[in-house]
């Protein structure tokens, strides 16, 4: 008898043999390549279309000045204004650097997207990042703000990356995290405070390997890695910092005080909580009068505007700033709880959870401006302010609930803790987890440094959250979804006998 029974029919066709698949895997690698080129230039070209050149807030405008003259202070980014002043006289003005930093954010959380989702998906994903009213908002500044962002982001994607290819091409890609690393914290001086988190855990992946081989057995054991991947990323952070500060002495970089900012406003809290002047009589008039009159709970412009007492303005140099710097002390010495109560009533401000978030995106109220860089097509730039108006309040000056920066903290914290504790089985994964929790570095400076509220300053808490969130979901859909059907395997027809 034929025996003829079959399971599976091979539909009759061409042949596909293996140098066919592997063109048709290549045709469809360079399809979804560029897909994904073209879904991460959209947020590019829509902000470059709609805003060009970025909009611009007081910190930019004395940013230009200073590039433009060669003449640089601590207070702001001295060295990015350095790199860019060559670049300046080439005709590389504040649109390019607009393209620049949105492109950045798009490439950068790309990468970290990449970490469990496809390609298309992940340009799709970031090109609905970038244009969402919680970030557009963030993107139209052009400023060290959105720079810090820009590269903090850029500098996980990177090493997100190096971690996924492993090899050694992973060298590249670490180095390339390692100079955006250099340019966030170049952008903003409490960058440090997020990318320590980087460090170490390239440093505990790379310990991690070296224990394996043998060459260091110690290493193998998780607590000696650990304290070895501590002290790494304290021992990067301590000489990136210093390497910083020796680059700005040598290119001449005056020192401003930029500490001053928050002792102004420390200050002036404690000064309306105890109902005393706390200020040196040589910077504020004695007498609560000043104080009371220009208080705010969120922005230390009007005291430093209208309440300082000085010729020269702001910020205060020599004698009156040293005065400045002991009253602060005093005043945190002689009032420890009344500090804390108040630093910690700013960070709840900070988080939307007891206020609205403050400056929900800067207006474009420096154009014109004294160096001629105006907006180059108000209609659209209109309709953009329009659009986020639709999620604010009064304007600019109050962000609505989507805003709220609690949101995304909470989003970067629960996902952060999910994919961390996946890093001995994906340490990809676990480097994500690591970038959520790489905001708590942040609020850490936020507590201490930050002079007043203003939602720019959580900008990498709202990115950061809504990127460890798509990656958590995406790990739980592959991790949980229902098996697949069992492969098809085609079985040749039996010939009967």
């Amino acid at each position: 008898m034929a025996d003829s029974a079959l399971i599976e029919t091979e539909p009759e066709g061409p042949p596909q043999g293996p140098a066919a698949r592997l063109a048709t895997v290549r045709r469809l690698s360079l399809g979804s390549r560029t897909i994904a080129a073209i879904l991460l230039l959209v947020p590019v070209v829509v902000i470059d279309v709609f805003v060009w050149p970025g909009h611009l807030n007081g910190d930019s405008l004395s940013m230009i000045e200073q590039m433009k003259l060669g003449q640089y202070t601590n207070w702001w980014a001295p060295l990015v204004e350095w790199i860019w002043h060559p670049f300046w006289k080439l005709g590389v003005g504040t649109g390019w650097l607009l393209t620049m930093q949105t492109a950045g954010i798009s490439v950068g959380g790309y990468l970290v997207l990449r970490a469990v989702l496809g390609r298309v998906v992940s340009a799709a994903l970031m090109a609905v990042i970038c244009l969402s009213p919680p970030v557009f908002a963030l993107l139209i500044l052009m400023g060290r703000d959105t720079w810090f962002l820009s590269a903090t982001v850029l500098a996980f994607g990177f090493a997100v990356r190096g971690t996924a290819v492993g090899g050694r091409q992973r060298f590249v890609w670490y180095l390339l995290a390692l100079v955006a690393s250099w340019l966030a914290q170049a952008s903003r001086q409490n960058a440090i405070t997020a990318l320590v988190f980087l460090f170490g855990y390239v440093a505990w992946v790379l310990l991690a390997e070296v224990g394996s081989t043998g060459r260091l057995s110690r290493l193998r054991n998780g607590r000696t890695r650990l304290i070895a991947a501590v002290g790494v990323a304290i021992a990067m952070s301590a000489l990136m910092y210093g390497h910083q500060l020796a680059l700005e002495k040598a290119i001449g970089v005056q020192s401003t005080g930029p500490t001053q900012g928050f002792y102004a406003y420390d200050l002036e809290m404690l000064s309306k909580r105890v109902g005393r002047n706390l200020f040196p009589p040589s910077v504020v008039r004695p007498g609560m009068f000043i104080i009371d009159s220009t208080f705010s709970e969120d922005d230390p412009d009007p005291i430093i505007v209208y309440g300082i007492q000085d010729p020269h303005g702001w910020p205060l140099t020599g004698a009156r700033l040293r005065a400045l710097d002991r009253a602060w002390k005093n005043a945190v010495l002689n009032h420890p709880f009344d500090y804390l109560y108040e630093r910690l009533r700013l960070v709840l401000r900070e988080w939307s959870i007891t206020a609205r978030p403050y400056v929900a995106y800067q207006p474009n109220n420096f154009s014109p401006n004294p160096f001629g860089i105006r907006v180059a097509h108000p209609s659209l730039d209109r309709a953009a302010i329009n659009y986020l108006n639709l999620f604010t309040e009064q304007g600019y000056v109050y962000g609505g609930p989507l805003l709220y920066v609690f949101i995304y903290l909470l989003l970067a914290t629960v996902s952060g803790v999910v994919l961390a504790r996946q890093s001995g089985r994906e340490p990809v994964l676990g480097l994500v987890g690591w970038f959520g929790l790489s905001v708590w570095g942040l609020q850490l400076g936020i507590l201490f440094t930050t002079p007043g509220s203003n939602y720019r300053y959580e900008n990498l808490t709202i990115v950061v959250g809504l990127l460890t969130a798509c990656v958590t979901v995406g790990w739980l859909v592959r991790r949980y979804r229902p098996l697949r059907r069992p492969v098809r395997l085609p079985v040749a027809r039996l010939s009967e006998s």
